[in-house]
Order: structure tokens, then C-alpha cells, then sequence
């Protein structure tokens, strides 16, 4: 199947923080990477961000706002996690969308809000009509068959890191924010099967353009690694 995604590790996006200073945007390649696999000069964006908190989504979607339309020109809209039981809105929403991007946050939160709401049903739509799906850390899990995610330990830092299943529009098990922890963990989950892993670090992107896959870096100690077992062998492969 055809498909158009791009999967960002992690990164700052320029958020207000709560001393009302920005964050560094940190992002700007894979931003315009994003426009360019559109084909379009001034794409229509759609901002979900469910992955966050509903009191949180308003700061998130301000930001996004600058940067797709104030910094890219790009007509903005958004599918609030509260629009999502208006199903004829959100078709409209995601018919107009040249591109769907969903932020960071509670990836496992995150998924069975859409599951419990048939969104993901929609958006597998979206994939099929060649929207370009994205987004960074949550937001670039979620397209993958599994994620390694800390989602657990954002109401309790004790907690351990979990694999889920994902949305499935590609095979693998994708590993956002990747370090030698994450790795580990990996390595351990991955032994005796046939699956691999993407490990990529923040400042990092896959972008798949139907089986072709790229690496996007805004950062020069970026990376993106596919992991597997092959022969009892573990291999780590930088893309």
C-alpha cells in the first residue's frame, strides 16, 4: 500500500513555557520535509493532538498555528479530542487535510481514545487517500505495528516502559526519544523473533514514501537505527 508518513523521534517544537518564554524549535527540517512530500507550496494542515491533556491541547495547537501558517502559510484547522464523537465534523476535517500531524504526549492514552471513537478507522482512511500522516515522539509511534512507550511513567515516574500495539500503517516497532536504555529494552523484547526496531533520537525523522525510506536530521548527533536478530545475532543498522 502507498503511504506518506513521517515519524519524528522526538525534539523541541517551540512551546510557551510556563514562564512564557519559548522553547528552541528544533524541528524546521522535518517541518519542511513534511510540506515538501505534499507536493503542495501551502498545504492544508490538521493539528490533532490528543495525545496531550485537554487542558493542555490549547497551548499545543497555538503553537503549531505558528508554525504551519504563521511561519508556512498553511490553512490550519484541528479535531479536538472533544470533536471526536462528531464523526461527519471529523470527516470533513480529514477530507480537506493535505496533512495530519499529532503531537506529543500519553501515546497509550492516546490510542485508545481513538479505538474507543473509531477515529483510527478514519485515519486508516486518511492513509489510504495518501494524506501525509506525521507527527513526533506520540505522534510518530502511534503509525508503527508497536511502540516502546513511557506513557506509564507520566503518572508515575517508577513506572517500567511498555510495548503496545500501534496503528499498524507500518511494520516495526518504533522507539521515539531512542537511548541505551530504550535499546536495551528492545534488544531483550526483539530476541527470538522475526521483528525489528527503529531507534531514533530526537532531531531525527523517518520519512516513508511508500517502501522508500529517508532519514531526516536537524541535528548532527541525530540518528535513526534499525535493530533485529538475525542468526542469533543482534544487529544495529544506522539508516
Amino acid at each position: 500500500m502507498y503511504k506518506k508518513i513521517v515519524a519524528i523521534g522526538g525534539g523541541e517544537i517551540g512551546k510557551v513555557k510556563k514562564d512564557k518564554t519559548r522553547s528552541n524549535y528544533e524541528t524546521k527540517e522535518q517541518d519542511e520535509k513534511i510540506i515538501e512530500l505534499t507536493g503542495k507550496e501551502k498545504p492544508n494542515f490538521l493539528f490533532i493532538g490528543h495525545a496531550e491533556p485537554i487542558e493542555h491541547q490549547k497551548s499545543y495547537y497555538k503553537t503549531m498555528r505558528d508554525i504551519y501558517n504563521k511561519m508556512y502559510g498553511c490553512p490550519y484547522k484541528t479535531i479536538r479530542s472533544s470533536d471526536l464523537e462528531n464523526t461527519e465534523k471529523v470527516k470533513e476535517l480529514i477530507d480537506w487535510a493535505d496533512i495530519i500531524y499529532e503531537g506529543g504526549g500519553n501515546t497509550k492514552r492516546m490510542l485508545e481514545l481513538w479505538n474507543d471513537t473509531g477515529f483510527n478507522i478514519i485515519l486508516k482512511e486518511a492513509l489510504m487517500k495518501l494524506k501525509v500522516l506525521c507527527g513526533i515522539s506520540a505522534g510518530a509511534s502511534c503509525w508503527f505495528s508497536e511502540c516502546l512507550t513511557d506513557s506509564l511513567r507520566l503518572e508515575n515516574e517508577n513506572a517500567p516502559l511498555i510495548i503496545i500495539p500501534g496503528l499498524n500503517f507500518v511494520d516495526g516497532v518504533f522507539v521515539p526519544h531512542a537511548n541505551e536504555e530504550k535499546k536495551k529494552i528492545i534488544k531483550k523484547y526483539l530476541k527470538n523473533t522475526n521483528k525489528y526496531a527503529y531507534l531514533v533520537s530526537d532531531c531525527a525523522a523517518l520519512l516513508i514514501n511508500n517502501d522508500k525510506i529517508e532519514v531526516v536530521k536537524s541535528r548532527n548527533d541525530a540518528y535513526c537505527i534499525k535493530v533485529y536478530w538475525k542468526n542469533n545475532k543482534f544487529y544495529e543498522e544506522e539508516l
